[in-house]
């Protein structure tokens, strides 16, 4: 079944496998649909997005999952190192993960039992165990990779067009076993994980980040900028610049910015909030320039905060 939305949270909350927030980033389209099917041990989940998005995300405790965009993977990151069709995020159970996708996009999400990996994964059981201790971007051979998502997309079209072809239990445990194996196949011919790890530890970029967003966290009603985020944080505001950039694909400021235009959405479309008007409301978040991020809004959302505010209050009372 797909689903439909036109709320990018209704749509983030949709999402199995993991929790994610999402901010908008240049949307085109107020549209977003999803697919999940369960195949014996294996999920499978299909998503299109009608615009840019930030998502901010932990995996579930469980399976592991490999994420890869189904189209325009140059203008996608994960963990700021970016998608090139040669490669695909592999998230541990209870990872943390950050994806960057600069326009309307799909793509596929596939959980499976670690054991695949560990049987599959190339090197030593050491290298193996390396797999699933962080989330990374992983180089994997192309044309395995195109095949399992051509596997992915082709298993949900049919789903959605012509279900009838899967409806006999022998259907679908083929194309859960034509699943294994492309995945398998993917996993038996990747570089050894030995060999990718690159650049400074992880552990300091992990470390700051987790700061950013406890900071973030603790000061959601006010206005922040750059220097003050990084002055509270305790680093260097050159460092926050070079570790948003590396993590979420864009610098502080934007990403602050894209923060607050959420943060505003969900307290406008909560018809609990004690605020009497849209002014007050604003105020609340530490908003002042009225007219400017009225503009932002309605470039984000497509409608202004007056017209959300008013139209979940109208259907709250009726």
């Amino acid at each position: 079944m797909r689903l439909q939305f036109t709320d990018l949270d209704d749509y983030g909350d949709a999402v199995q496998h993991a929790r994610v927030e999402l901010c908008m980033f240049r949307p085109v389209r107020h549209l977003w649909t999803m697919s999940q099917h369960p195949l014996g041990s294996l999920l499978l989940q299909l998503g299109q997005a009608g615009g840019g998005n930030i998502c901010r995300g932990e995996s579930q405790v469980g399976n592991p999952i490999l994420f890869l965009p189904l189209s325009h993977p140059s203008q996608a990151a994960a963990n700021g190192t970016r998608f090139n069709g040669a490669n695909a995020m592999l998230l541990p159970s209870g990872a943390e993960f950050h994806l960057l996708h600069t326009a309307p996009h799909a793509w596929c999400s596939l959980s499976f039992p670690a054991e695949m990996l560990q049987e599959s994964c190339p090197g030593e059981p050491s290298d193996r165990t390396a797999w699933l201790q962080t989330s990374a971007v992983r180089p994997f051979d192309p044309e395995h990779l195109a095949h399992l998502a051509r596997l992915a997309e082709e298993y949900d079209q049919i789903q959605t067009v012509t279900p009838s072809r899967l409806a006999h239990p022998a259907a679908q445990q083929q194309a859960e076993s034509d699943l294994r194996q492309a995945l398998r196949r993917l996993f038996e011919t990747s570089p050894s994980p030995a060999k990718t790890s690159r650049g400074r530890p992880l552990l300091d970029r992990r470390e700051i980040v987790n700061r950013l967003f406890a900071e973030l966290q603790n000061s959601a009603h006010e206005s922040l900028t750059p220097p003050m985020l990084a002055e509270r944080m305790g680093i260097a505001e050159r460092t926050l610049r070079l570790v948003c950039r590396e993590t979420l694909g864009l610098g502080p400021a934007r990403y602050l910015k894209l923060r607050q235009l959420r943060l505003a959405r969900q307290h406008l479309r909560d018809p609990r909030h004690p605020a009497q008007t849209v002014t007050e409301l604003l105020s609340r978040l530490g908003i002042w320039q009225f007219g400017r991020f009225a503009g932002e809004y309605k470039a984000t959302y497509g409608e202004l905060p007056s017209q959300t505010f008013a139209r979940v209050r109208r259907f709250a009372s009726a």
